[in-house]
C-alpha cells in the first residue's frame, strides 16, 4: 500500500494515514479521508481538518502549540517545505514526526525526523534550523502539531 500523498495538495491526508498504518489500523477509501479533512485543490488540509480526519477514526484528535521538541512521537507536524524550489516560499506542508535524538543538558534534541508524505521519506533536520520553519502563514502562525490523544 502506497502511503505517500496522491496529489499536489493532499499532504495532510496522506500524514494522518500514515500514522495510523503505522500502528496497523484499518484504513478508510482515500477519497472517504479527503472528505473528513475536508481537502480541496484550492486550499489543501487546515488544521481543523486534520483533527476531524482523526476524530473520523474515533480519536480525540489534539491541536498542539509547543516547540517541536516538546511534540509528542508520531504526531502531525505543520512546517513549510523548502525542497520545492522556492527556499523563501510559504509552501506549508505536513509529515509525521517519527523520531528526535536524545537531548543536550538542556534537553533540547540535536536533530528531528519527520516522514514527508511527498516522498515517502523520513527527512532529518537540525532541531533549530527546523524550528525556524515549523509554521504555518496560511492557517495559523505559530507552532502547529496534532496528536491523537
Amino acid at each position: 500500500m502506497a502511503l505517500e500523498q496522491h496529489f499536489e495538495y493532499d499532504c495532510g491526508v496522506a500524514a494522518v494515514r500514515y500514522l495510523f498504518a503505522m500502528r496497523g489500523w484499518q484504513l478508510h477509501d482515500y477519497e472517504r479521508d479527503m472528505q473528513y479533512a475536508r481537502t480541496t485543490p484550492e486550499h489543501g488540509t487546515s488544521h481543523e481538518g486534520i483533527i476531524n480526519l482523526m476524530r473520523a477514526y474515533g480519536f480525540k484528535g489534539v491541536d498542539r502549540h509547543e516547540p517541536i521538541y516538546e511534540v509528542p512521537l508520531f504526531s502531525v507536524v505543520n512546517y513549510q517545505n523548502f525542497k520545492t524550489g522556492d527556499p523563501l516560499g510559504d509552501y506549508g506542508h505536513y509529515g509525521v514526526l517519527v523520531g528526535m535524538d536524545a537531548g543536550d543538558e538542556k534537553g533540547t534534541p540535536k536533530n528531528v525526523y519527520i516522514w514527508s508524505p511527498s516522498e515517502g521519506t523520513v527527512d532529518t533536520f537540525d532541531t533549530f534550523a527546523f524550528m525556524n520553519r515549523f509554521y504555518s502563514k496560511q492557517f495559523k502562525p505559530g507552532y502547529w502539531s496534532a496528536s491523537l490523544d
